[in-house]
């Protein structure tokens, strides 16, 4: 990965613990912020963005950073709500 898609990596992450920290990745009920499949938009659409600048290899560090600075269940429902996106299997 070269400067810039690093860069780029760790927007999409001060993003991803954002959307974390105030909406969440999961929901109970769909609609607004969250999908039919009940999962965060605007975490759904981050995933894809790591995953078109560095693959899983992004999706993994971003997963690495939103479990250490949020949790194990934070992480859980991230991994759940990426579920498809590239080849990431939640």
């Amino acid at each position: 990965m070269n400067e810039a898609q690093v860069k780029e990596i760790e927007k999409k992450v001060n993003e991803l613990m954002d959307v974390g920290r105030t909406d969440g990745y999961l929901s109970l009920t769909a609609g607004g912020k969250f999908s039919e499949k009940k999962r965060n938009i605007q975490a759904i659409e981050i995933g894809k963005k790591l995953n078109d600048i560095g693959g899983m290899d992004a999706m993994r560090l971003a997963g690495i950073a939103i479990r250490q600075f949020l949790g194990d269940t934070k992480a859980r429902e991230l991994e759940y709500c990426w579920d498809g996106i590239g080849s990431w299997r939640g």
